[in-house]
């Protein structure tokens, strides 16, 4: 496995983790905050923005289509630079929901 895979597995693992245990103690509700790594635009950032992140990264890095939206940095990108931002966004904003 490569490192690139590795640290996206590990990633995705990490969202997983924290989804479960904030979906058991809250719901997620936007409460009138947003976050840059709400992709959809749902107001809520779960799983679905994270399969949202990974395929833009992934599409990114093989050459296929760019998502303005999750080049976080905005560098014309989405590099790990953009993983290490989504992932601190996205605890930071689990945490807000939590109370943490």
């Amino acid at each position: 496995m490569t490192q690139q895979k590795l640290i996206l597995t590990c990633f995705l693992l990490l969202c997983l983790v924290s989804t479960f245990f904030i979906a058991v103690s809250r719901t997620f509700a936007a409460t009138g905050t947003s976050s840059p790594t709400d992709f959809n635009g749902d107001g809520k950032v779960d799983f679905n923005d994270v399969i949202l992140f990974v395929d833009a990264y992934i599409s990114f890095n093989h050459g296929q289509q760019y998502n303005h939206a999750c080049d976080l940095n905005g560098d014309g990108k989405i590099d790990f630079t953009d993983v290490t931002l989504f992932i601190n966004a996205y605890i930071a904003y689990t945490q807000t929901l939590s109370g943490h």
